[in-house]
């Protein structure tokens, strides 16, 4: 190998050169993965802030009825509240179904294009991924569903039955 350094015409890349590229190559693919999950949470929370938002001023004359009828802004802000992580939880699981389902045709895709690709499984769903994946989501739909929740529990009766907010 010593020798082989010393050619001009020969490039040597020794196998910890090789090593360290794959590993800055795995750590850039982190990153970006990381930046891809933060968007799509970002968009994620954004769409049921808006569809929450959106169900409250459609349902504003109900709101005010219920008000009317004795319910109370900690009851209005509850079933808001509710509702929008419940939204956040059916996609979760949604998001849950999808991976079981396709994470075996992902696995065949990546040892089709990558032919050293490691043993076992590549995309592997266990209780407490499946746990926290859920958990997060849920928390995502309380933390999107607080304002509208909040904007629903402190509208007026009588303007939101007039419709004029």
């Amino acid at each position: 190998m010593e020798r082989a350094f010393e050619i001009p015409s020969i490039q040597v890349i020794t196998l910890a050169q090789v090593r360290g590229t794959i590993l800055d190559l795995v750590g850039s693919a982190r990153v970006f993965i990381s930046a891809a999950a933060l968007v799509a949470i970002l968009v994620a929370s954004l769409g049921v802030f808006n569809s929450t938002m959106m169900s409250v001023m459609e349902r504003s004359f109900e709101i005010g009825v219920m008000k009317v009828l004795g319910a109370s802004p900690t009851n209005v802000f509850a079933i808001v509240w509710i509702e929008a992580a419940l939204i956040c939880l059916a996609g979760g699981l949604l998001g849950a179904a999808l991976t079981l389902g396709l994470g075996r045709f992902t696995e065949e895709a990546v040892r089709a294009v990558i032919p050293y690709a490691p043993p076992g499984h590549i995309v592997a769903l266990t209780a407490p991924i499946l746990a926290a994946g859920l958990s997060g989501a849920v928390l995502i739909g309380l933390m999107a569903g607080f304002y509208p929740a909040l904007k629903a529990a402190t509208l007026r009766p009588i303007r939101s039955m007039r419709g004029t907010l």
